[in-house]
């Protein structure tokens, strides 16, 4: 489905998000300064928890340059070059719902992790802030792209 909306958008960047996510006020602006201060193609801020301590398995990478060749997990909060997401083959390409292969740190790969890994192989430059612009919701049925949990 998200690939469908990113191909029908009409302008050069779009900025992803699910259901369980909240964009404080600041965000598109955060991420359009960082894009295109850094001339970068793709953009993550970083993010806290509902309700939680800002404690979690990206939080070892807050802030931290992103390595192509060491492609690593990232939120699947980000804006991207519209068709530069196209030309590696969208969003959710090659993503298993069912699959519960995991990264190296024991975290499930999911289509977010593939499309950073395809973006990574293409070259493109991604530009990272530690500074906090939306909020990761917690503390509920969360279906993590599985269709036997909707």
């Amino acid at each position: 489905m998200l690939d469908k909306i990113i191909n029908q958008a009409s302008t050069e960047w779009v900025a992803i998000l699910a259901d369980d996510d909240e964009l404080l006020p600041h965000h598109l602006e955060t991420m359009w300064d960082l894009v295109t201060s850094q001339d970068a193609d793709i953009g993550f801020t970083h993010f806290k928890y509902s309700g939680l301590s800002d404690a979690g398995h990206l939080e070892q990478y807050r802030g931290q340059p992103f390595d192509n060749k060491n492609p690593r997990q990232m939120t699947g909060v980000f804006m991207a070059k519209r068709e530069l997401l196209l030309e590696v083959g969208g969003h959710s390409t090659g993503f298993d719902p069912l699959s519960y292969e995991r990264d190296d740190q024991g975290n499930r790969i999911g289509e977010d992790f593939l499309v950073v890994k395809r973006l990574a192989a293409a070259g493109a430059k991604f530009a990272v802030s530690p500074e906090v612009t939306w909020i990761y919701h917690t503390g509920h049925t969360n279906t993590l792209g599985m269709p036997n949990a909707w």
